[in-house]
């Protein structure tokens, strides 16, 4: 695979909260989810059908609605990958990736247990 800086990506910040009990780990951002800045923003991504079945209510029509379900429910996101290469959102076509700092972000929020 030819590696171009075009192909280049950055995980979002961590959304957690002083509460948060769980969080969730992704990779890294897809292409769609970069362009529209929000964690897990394709359409056809299941995590928000997900997490709402298990919570029992109805999916967050929007990005906000989105975070303050994840407070609500004190569950975070973040990705393990700080940065990467990849040249479309295949987590098989991560190349070269900075990991994030988990353990820091889990010493420093004791909340977390799952």
């Amino acid at each position: 695979m030819l590696i171009k800086n075009s192909d280049f990506s950055k995980s979002f910040e961590p959304i957690i909260f002083n509460d948060t009990e769980i969080l969730i780990l992704g990779s890294l951002p897809g292409k769609k989810s970069l362009e529209l800045g929000e964690y897990y923003g394709h359409p056809r991504n299941r995590i928000w059908k997900i997490i709402s079945h298990i919570k029992q209510c109805e999916i967050p029509k929007n990005y906000e609605r989105k975070k303050e379900f994840l407070f609500k429910y004190n569950i975070g996101l973040w990705d393990v990958a700080h940065s990467a290469y990849r040249k479309d959102s295949l987590d098989s076509n991560i190349k070269k990736e900075r990991p994030n700092d988990i353990e820091s972000l889990l010493e420093s929020h004791e909340s977390i247990r799952v």
